[in-house]
């Protein structure tokens, strides 16, 4: 299949996306003097339409031929199996243990894909943890979402 081909089926089906997410958030409750539980997805649905249709349009604008894509690489299902696999251990030993694993072991992955001579380790270990501790700090403490 053409990369122009492509392009035009995956706006649509972002714009099929973005139309469920905002059919679905128009069921939460409005909240009184506040952004609502909807603002979220909403918004989030928003920027997804606003790209599908310049993805679209640059397409269309494009000249020239279409060039032909290979299917998804190494690399793809490598990052798709530690997701997986990220997403299954999370609730059994907890977000904060298995986060900064996860993230310094995908940080350690691309320093060596990129062809890096060193690989940053002691950066990567303090970016890990200060990522997972905004994000538990963010979730859990601001905005109360409970983490397992």
């Amino acid at each position: 299949m053409g990369m122009r081909k492509i392009n035009y089926v995956i706006g649509i089906l972002m714009l099929l996306l973005a139309g469920y997410v905002f059919m679905t958030s128009s069921t939460y409750p409005s909240g009184d003097k506040t952004l609502g539980p909807a603002f979220f997805p909403d918004l989030a649905a928003g920027g997804l339409v606003f790209f599908s249709i310049s993805l679209m349009v640059q397409t269309a604008l494009e000249q020239g031929t279409s060039e032909r894509i290979e299917g998804p690489g190494v690399i793809f299902w490598m990052a798709n199996g530690a997701l997986v696999a990220y997403l299954l251990i999370m609730p059994i030993l907890g977000f904060l243990t298995t986060t900064p694993v996860f993230l310094y072991g995908v940080g350690m992955y691309m320093a060596y894909k990129a062809g890096e001579g060193k690989l940053w380790w002691k950066k990567l270990i303090a970016s890990s943890v200060i990522t997972t501790g905004a994000l538990y700090y963010l979730f859990a403490t601001l905005l109360n979402v409970p983490l397992p």
